[in-house]
């Protein structure tokens, strides 16, 4: 955040159908937020009354502010933080059974030991510092290696994880490293030590000068740690295994268009920009974007494919009186340009595009996914919907709809279902936020500085946000 700004009086009388705004609140002291919620409860209740054309339907949860922050990133961090502690205990069970092995070879310099007085417990201690000694060494080695890693880490690391910029090594990880090695160090070094004070000196001096592989019955424990491993490190390849088929299932999965020899150029203007001065920037960008030689196409759209959801509205539909389900249920509204479905690789399965016009009829789009629900059996075109939930003066604004495009995917993640989205086009739509999109000959990358060049002409003053391949796109979803 760099600047905050008190809002505007205008904040209070906006539309009650912009859900983008999240309340926070603070607990007094001793209310938890399972005692809150009932609260929270009754205020959705009176909202739904006394809103029911805009507030049907809709509850209200708490949800802890760190919950919030954290809450998609916890369940891969914690599959992590659970895979390397597999690995570590892989590692202890591996140094287990070499001290072992050691510590049978040296069980006649234990008898020795304690011929000459020595205590039980000053051998464990002995042992004991010996796989400490192992211990602290490795985790200076990993706290060095961490050091080294972390910045690198940090950039390759998903943007997306939160707080990501925030992750250092302070005097906490430090500890905890200093803490796990200890108790590392234990639990690989008491079975050692055991071993190497549980036999009788006499049988200790008489046996000790044959190797460590004289008798099976000595060699059972050795047996178990190395079926442990075994055992773990199944587990191990298991886990990668389905992740991995995972992986490759998402990428197999049809995203709904193509993403080689396409260049996203991010312009992004103010909000609050005026809607006429918008549509001429846009129109302008689009025109200079196509007079680039080795461009075949340009289109602009308000976020790219698998970048998640848009402004999402429910719909009316003329004639029909939809359930419940579908009446309060929202639909995500894109804004478009016509190019746009070519220049990305989206088929149109039937009828036509919208026109790039400001005046004449309202027209739209809808995918695949909007068809089967809202029309199951029947066919959407030439079907008005409507936008306008609520009551407007002289009313609701009816659009046409004119085709039907494929599904495109929000989410690389294959069990999500695509909603169902509705496209307009950019001349009709006021939205500050624009993707355009190059179809290119070649490499994309090469087109960067043309398309830098081209967007600084037409607005000098307005910066780009970001150039990117929709392959990179591709990649950094997944």
């Amino acid at each position: 955040v760099e600047v905050w700004l008190a809002a505007e009086r205008s904040f209070q009388t906006q539309g009650r159908t912009g859900n983008w705004f999240s309340v926070v609140g603070r607990l007094k002291p001793g209310v938890t937020v399972a005692s809150a919620q009932p609260e929270i409860n009754t205020i959705a209740s009176r909202l739904r009354s006394a809103y029911p054309d805009t507030d049907r339907g809709l509850t209200a949860r708490l949800i802890p502010l760190g919950e919030w922050i954290t809450g998609e990133a916890r369940e891969p961090l914690y599959i992590l933080l659970a895979t390397v502690a597999v690995v570590l205990l892989v590692a202890c069970l591996n140094i287990t059974s070499l001290l072992s092995a050691r510590a049978l070879e040296r069980q006649r310099e234990s008898a020795v030991r304690m011929s000459l007085g020595a205590s039980a417990g000053s051998l464990v201690r002995l042992y004991l510092m010996e796989s400490g000694w192992l211990a602290a060494a490795g985790a200076i080695s990993g706290l060095l290696l961490a050091a080294f890693l972390i910045e690198f880490l940090k950039k390759v690391l998903p943007a997306e994880l939160p707080r990501i910029e925030m992750v250092t090594l302070d005097g906490r990880v430090v500890v905890f490293t200093l803490g796990i090695a200890l108790l590392s160090g234990v639990l690989f070094g008491i079975l050692p030590a055991w071993q190497a004070v549980r036999g009788k000196v006499i049988e200790g001096l008489r046996d000790g000068g044959r190797t460590a592989s004289s008798g099976a019955s000595k060699l059972w424990i050795r047996r178990t740690l190395v079926a442990g491993q075994v055992g773990l490190s199944l587990v191990l390849l298991v886990a990668a295994t389905l992740l991995a088929r995972s992986f490759l299932e998402m990428q197999r999965g049809a995203p709904g268009f193509r993403a080689a020899n396409v260049l996203a150029v991010s312009l992004h203007s103010s909000w609050g920009t005026d809607a006429a001065k918008l549509q001429t920037l846009y129109a302008r960008s689009l025109e200079a974007f196509a007079e680039l030689p080795g461009v075949r196409s340009v289109g602009v759209i308000d976020r790219l494919p698998l970048r998640g959801g848009t402004q999402t509205q429910p719909v009316l539909v003329a004639g029909r009186d939809l359930s419940p389900e579908l009446r309060d249920s929202p639909v995500g509204r894109r804004m478009a340009s016509t190019g746009y479905f070519a220049t990305a690789g989206i088929p149109l399965r039937r009828g036509r595009l919208f026109t790039d016009r400001p005046e004449g009829p309202l027209e739209v789009v809808v995918n695949e996914s909007f068809a089967r629900r809202y029309f199951p059996g029947g066919d959407p075109l030439g079907q008005r919907i409507s936008f306008d939930k609520a009551t407007r003066a002289g009313g609701a604004r009816y659009w046409e709809v004119v085709g039907i495009i494929g599904d495109v995917r929000q989410n690389a993640q294959k069990e999500q279902a695509v909603p169902p989205e509705i496209y307009t086009s950019y001349v009709r739509t006021y939205w500050p936020l624009a993707e355009f999109v190059l179809r290119v000959d070649g490499d994309p990358h090469q087109w960067i500085t043309p398309a830098r060049e081209a967007a600084a002409r037409v607005a000098p003053d307005l910066p780009v946000q970001k150039f990117e391949t929709m392959e990179a796109v591709v990649a950094d979803s997944y």
